[in-house]
């Protein structure tokens, strides 16, 4: 197992706290984490599904992705790697 996808999978494993210090105003309903927006603001329209692990902005659709790394890389305006360089 490679170093790069090791790492990959404990920041897997911490997506919920990290859901959590990403958007504190965030809330958990029926396995989706929820909040407003990528600024973190209070809401619904942004859901990360906590079983497959995408995640969409409905009140933005062109804000969408695949893991806790590229919402990372999103919420912070920074690209994929500098985010997994960021989680790591």
């Amino acid at each position: 197992m490679s170093d790069t996808y090791a790492t990959a999978e404990a920041i897997k494993a911490q997506t919920e706290n990290l859901l959590i210090e990403l958007f504190p105003a965030g809330v958990q309903v029926s396995g989706e984490f929820c909040v407003g927006d990528l600024s973190g603001n209070p809401g619904r329209s942004l859901k990360f599904n906590l079983r497959t692990h995408r995640w969409c902005d409905f009140a933005n659709p062109e804000h969408k992705g695949g893991d806790i790394i590229s919402l990372w890389a999103a919420a912070h305006s920074i690209d994929r790697r500098e985010a997994f360089r960021e989680l790591a």
